[in-house]
């Protein structure tokens, strides 16, 4: 843990692997300092290109880090305003008939 914290990297190796999804689908340029890709990482790229059409991603070494840039397809959001329709109220059950042999 602490040649992690030593590093000055703003991400550590495992929490990168899990973070690459989310910035392949957001909008823009994410950047992430990390102080190596893990396979895990490297496997999350592959298939965040395989599976996202303009995903793209840069790695570039800056000393003993590595910075991260991708760029994310801008997944559209549902709209969190708009309410979902209620669903519509059961029908009434039907009227209770009595026998014809019972008095009203």
């Amino acid at each position: 843990l602490r040649p992690q914290l030593d590093s000055g990297a703003a991400v550590d190796v495992h929490l990168c692997d899990q973070l690459i999804l989310p910035c392949a689908l957001a909008r823009g340029t994410s950047r992430l300092l990390v102080p190596e890709l893990s396979l895990h990482a490297r496997t999350a790229l592959h298939v965040s290109e395989l599976l996202l059409p303009g995903f793209k991603c840069k790695e570039e070494q800056l000393g003993t880090l590595t910075l991260l840039e991708i760029e994310g397809v801008g997944h559209p959001v549902p709209d969190e305003e708009a309410e979902p329709e209620p669903p519509a109220p059961p029908s009434p059950p039907p009227p209770l008939r009595l026998c014809s042999n019972m008095a009203p």
